[in-house]
């Protein structure tokens, strides 16, 4: 059943898939898919029912084992106390290309289990597929990109349009360099000032249009997006006819919309495709750096 899965965001340090040779590439994800459990009872760990996908990717899972006290009842109903030493499996997606890895966020209740425990498990499994590769590991990071205004207005001029919301548009006036009606002039102040007033108590505005999508072909919309701060918008993909999305911030967390129970190829694609692109993303360590200072670039292969 497909649901919603939140994952965390990590960025691979100093990993630069391009500098590998083809053998190294290889190499790294036939040492995750054939990847042994490690450790001893109960903190074995590792990766397992992994298998690649396009875009030098691979997803599966990874497992930490674990216990937890448990009870039961015989059957004359006297309690008996044990150890459970379950497996924990937590759906994993790692974009080599990108340097990325998306790591599903659990919660073990009742078990020796943390997703610190697993970040630590999951650096120590890297570590050796690193070195089957025979390159550093340098850890890994929670990570958070931002995406400019200018980013959503290309999108908006050069895409089919399914959704839109934008942000702190109360106080604002609408930027007189923006024409919302050309050649038609004379309508610009009047629809200019109706604007303006509806921002002196309007803060948020979102727009959802048809299947079919639309919403670029309306000025309105257009000014909503010049006056205020985009946070999402939703788009057909040119070349792919698929819906994408494009949100003012990825990380540290993200949902996407995939059957961690019985995954498939073709949709797990298909949703990574609609988060990221593979053209020349940066992103940044949000342990280093903040909201106000770093602003990142999205080159969208559907423009």
């Amino acid at each position: 059943m497909v649901d919603q899965v939140t994952f965390r965001l990590k960025k691979i340090e100093k990993f630069d898939w391009e500098q590998l040779t083809e053998s190294q590439k290889k190499v790294f994800f036939g040492s995750i898919i054939n990847f042994p459990l490690t450790g001893s009872e109960p903190n074995r760990f590792g990766f397992v029912k992994c298998q690649e996908m396009r875009d030098e990717g691979i997803f599966g899972y990874f497992t930490c084992e674990s216990y937890g006290p448990r009870h039961r009842y015989n059957s004359k109903k006297v309690e008996e106390h044990y150890v459970d030493k379950p497996f924990e499996d937590l759906f994993v997606i790692v974009l080599a290309r990108l340097g990325l890895c998306l790591i599903q966020n659990k919660k073990f209740p009742g078990l020796d289990l943390t997703m610190s425990k697993v970040y630590d498990k999951l650096d120590k499994a890297f570590e050796v597929v690193f070195k089957e590769c025979d390159i550093t590991y340098y850890g890994m990071d929670d990570l958070i990109a931002y995406v400019p205004k200018q980013k959503f207005i290309e999108i908006f001029d050069t895409c089919n349009v399914v959704s839109l919301k934008v942000g702190n548009l109360k106080g604002k006036a609408v930027p007189i360099s923006f024409k919302i009606f050309n050649p038609h002039v004379e309508k610009n102040e009047i629809v200019r000032g109706m604007l303006d007033n509806s921002f002196k108590t309007v803060n948020t505005v979102k727009l959802e249009g048809t299947d079919a999508g639309g919403l670029q072909e309306s000025k309105y919309h257009k000014a909503f997006l010049e006056t205020g701060e985009p946070e999402s918008l939703e788009f057909f993909d040119e070349k792919s006819n698929n819906k994408k999305i494009l949100s003012k911030q990825i990380g540290p967390t993200l949902k996407l919309d995939i059957d961690a129970e019985s995954p498939k190829v073709p949709d797990i694609e298909k949703e990574i495709d609609r988060h990221f692109s593979y053209s020349d993303l940066d992103f940044t360590n949000s342990k280093r750096k903040t909201v106000q200072t770093k602003v990142t670039t999205w080159d969208y292969d559907g423009r």
